[in-house]
C-alpha cells in the first residue's frame, strides 16, 4: 500500500472525527452462494439475483468515487464469483485497502497466486481444532484446506489473518487454536455469534476473555482489535453490553443485488440501491422507519461494525494497526 492509501484512510478518519461522518468501510456481499453450511449463518440457504460483472464494477466505482478508503469483499463464499478478481482490481486501482473474507476451500497455488496480486490482505475462518470446525461449517475437511490456503496465501505473501466466531463450544478451544497458528498468519481477529445464545456463564466468559487478553498482550501485534472491543465481547456475550453504533455513517453493506444496507448483521435495513442513487444521498438515511429501526436495534459485537465503531474513538494509531498497516 503506498502513501495514497495512508492519505486517504487518515483524511477520512479526521473529517469522521470533526463530525462530518464518511465511511471508513464498505462491505461487498457479491454473493450469497456457499459451498459451506455454517450452523450460525443463514446466506448459503438464501436465493438471491447476484448483479452482473459490469454493474458490480459499477458498484465498485461509485464506492471508489465516493472516497470510501477500504473496501471488504464477502458473502457467501466471494470465490464463488469468478470476476471476484478483477472487483478487486477496480477497488485496487481507486487506491482502495482491499480484503476478502474466504472459508479458504477454493484456494488451490493457481488461486493463491491470482489473489496475490489484487488483496492486501485476506481473512481465513477458523472456529477451532479439525472435527469442531468441520461441524460448525458443515463440510469434512474444512480445517485442512483452511490451512493449506493459509500456507499457500502466505507463500505469495499475502497478509492474512483468521477469524473466530466464539460459542460457547468453542470457547476453550480458541487460545490453543490461535498458538497452533501463530506462527503461520499475520493475525487474529474474533466475534461471537450473534445474536449470543443465552446459555453463557459468567465465569467461564470471564475467563474467557482473560485468556484473550493475555494472549493479545503477549502477542502484540497479533490482535489488532482494541481492548474495549475484547472486554465489550464478555459484557455482550452476557446480555449487558451497551449499544455502540455508527451504522450508515461509518459502515455500510452493499448486498448481491446492489442494495445498500445500514450495516452488515441488519439486511432489513435497507436505504437505497447504489446503481440507481448516490451514495452521498443513500447515507444521508432520510427515511423515518429505517431511522427508527436504527434506533431500536438492540447493537451488535462484530469486527465490522461495533470494531470499527471503538476503533474510530481511539487514536489513528489504533486505526492502522487495525486495518494491519504497519
Amino acid at each position: 500500500m503506498n502513501f495514497s492509501t495512508y492519505r486517504r484512510l487518515i483524511k477520512t478518519f479526521i473529517i469522521s472525527k470533526l463530525g462530518k461522518y464518511k465511511p471508513l468501510t464498505a462491505f461487498y456481499n457479491v454473493t450469497f452462494r456457499c459451498n459451506f453450511k455454517c450452523s450460525f449463518c443463514n446466506n448459503w440457504k438464501r436465493s438471491i439475483n447476484e448483479l452482473s460483472e459490469a454493474d458490480a464494477l459499477k458498484v465498485i466505482k461509485r464506492i471508489g468515487d465516493f472516497g470510501v478508503p477500504a473496501i471488504s469483499f464477502s458473502g457467501g463464499e466471494p470465490l464463488l464469483r469468478r470476476d471476484i478478481y478483477n472487483l478487486a482490481l477496480e477497488a485496487k486501482d481507486y487506491g482502495c485497502i482491499v480484503s476478502m473474507n474466504s472459508n479458504g476451500y477454493l484456494i488451490n497455488s493457481h488461486v493463491a497466486e491470482k489473489l496475490a496480486k489484487v488483496f492486501d490482505y485476506i481473512i481465513i475462518s477458523i472456529d477451532g481444532p479439525p472435527k469442531l470446525h468441520d461441524k460448525f461449517r458443515g463440510v469434512i475437511g474444512a480445517y485442512e484446506k483452511a490451512v493449506e490456503a493459509i500456507k499457500l496465501l502466505r507463500k505469495n505473501g499475502v497478509k492474512i489473518g483468521v477469524n473466530t466466531v466464539v460459542s460457547r463450544e468453542n470457547m476453550n478451544s480458541i487460545i490453543p487454536l490461535w498458538r497452533s497458528l501463530e506462527e503461520k498468519v499475520d493475525f487474529f481477529t474474533i466475534q461471537p455469534i450473534n445474536p449470543p445464545s443465552s446459555n453463557f456463564k459468567e465465569e467461564n466468559v470471564r475467563t474467557f476473555i482473560s485468556s484473550i487478553l493475555a494472549f493479545k498482550k503477549k502477542s502484540k501485534s497479533l490482535v489488532p482489535l482494541p481492548v474495549s472491543y475484547i472486554t465489550g465481547m464478555g459484557d455482550y456475550l452476557l446480555h449487558r453490553a451497551e449499544k455502540i453504533c455508527h451504522a450508515a455513517k461509518l459502515y455500510f453493506m452493499v448486498q448481491p443485488n446492489g442494495m445498500v444496507t445500514a450495516c452488515s448483521p441488519r439486511e432489513d435495513l435497507v436505504i437505497g440501491n447504489i446503481l440507481e442513487t448516490p451514495l452521498d444521498e443513500i447515507l444521508k438515511v432520510e427515511d423515518e422507519q429505517v431511522k427508527a429501526a436504527i434506533a431500536s436495534c438492540k447493537g451488535c459485537w462484530l469486527t465490522c461494525t461495533t470494531g470499527i465503531s471503538l476503533i474510530f474513538k481511539a487514536s489513528i494509531i489504533d486505526l492502522l494497526a487495525y486495518v494491519k498497516l504497519r
